[in-house]
């Protein structure tokens, strides 16, 4: 990936995993999965709860990552017992080694990919 060719082409994908890791565990998975795919977090995560403060949302958890590459995004829904995980990249990565990696913490529910 050089300056010319950021953002030319976009790979996003999704995961549900039937898991619901602790704020940490969201944390430490956001690190892991990052490294796991050779990305370049871009400053710090941005950590929700829910409800909010106005008592939006359902519950969970959510934590945002900028990413040089674009952005990953992990939130829990403890109510429906299961996480979801998008990444987004201008960077080409595996997606099925992703899926495989993400197996080790839960069932993989639902699972897409999509250039854009």
């Amino acid at each position: 990936m050089t300056l010319l060719n950021l953002g030319e082409k976009e790979w996003q994908s999704g995961w549900r995993i039937k898991a619901v890791p602790t704020l940490q565990g969201v944390l430490n998975l956001s690190q892991q999965l990052i490294y796991f795919v050779g990305m370049t977090p871009d400053g710090p995560p941005d950590v929700r709860h829910y409800p909010n403060d106005a008592g939006g949302g359902g519950v969970g958890n959510q934590v945002y990552q900028p990413l040089v590459e674009s952005w990953l995004v992990i939130s829990t829904w403890p109510a429906h017992g299961f996480t979801r995980v998008n990444l987004s990249s201008c960077k080409r990565f595996n997606h099925g080694a992703v899926t495989n990696y993400l197996s080790r913490i839960g069932d993989v529910l639902v699972d897409w990919h999509n250039k854009l």
